[in-house]
C-alpha cells in the first residue's frame, strides 16, 4: 500500500498513530484495572518503561507492540484500526493504493 501526500501529512499521520497507540495502552491497562507496575511485571520490564510508553517519552518496537498486545489478549490488527487515524487526520482525500 502506498500512501501519496506530503512529508508534512505522513508526519502528521505519524503523529496521531504514536498517540493512538499511547491512549490504547493506557485504556487496556485501565479496563484490566492494572497499575503500570502491573502491566511492567507482566512484560518483563520496570514500571518506568510503561510510564514512559504511555506518556511517549519512548516508541515501543513492533515486537514490544506485538508482546504488549499478546499480555492483553488482544489481536493486533482488531486493536489498531487504521480507519481511526484517516478519521484524525486533516484531509482524507487521499486513498492508497491498492496492490
Amino acid at each position: 500500500m502506498r500512501v501519496k501526500n506530503s512529508p508534512d501529512k505522513r508526519n502528521h499521520k505519524v503523529e496521531n498513530f504514536r498517540r493512538y497507540v499511547q491512549r490504547s495502552i493506557r485504556q487496556l491497562r485501565h479496563h484490566r484495572g492494572w497499575s503500570q507496575q502491573e502491566l511492567a511485571r507482566r512484560l518483563g520490564v520496570d514500571q518506568a518503561t510503561i510510564s514512559n510508553y504511555e506518556s511517549g517519552k519512548t516508541d515501543m518496537s513492533y515486537a514490544q507492540m506485538f508482546e504488549l498486545f499478546l499480555v492483553f489478549g488482544k489481536d493486533l490488527t482488531g486493536v489498531l484500526k487504521l480507519t481511526d487515524l484517516e478519521e484524525q487526520s486533516p484531509s482524507t482525500d487521499e486513498k492508497p493504493e491498492k496492490e
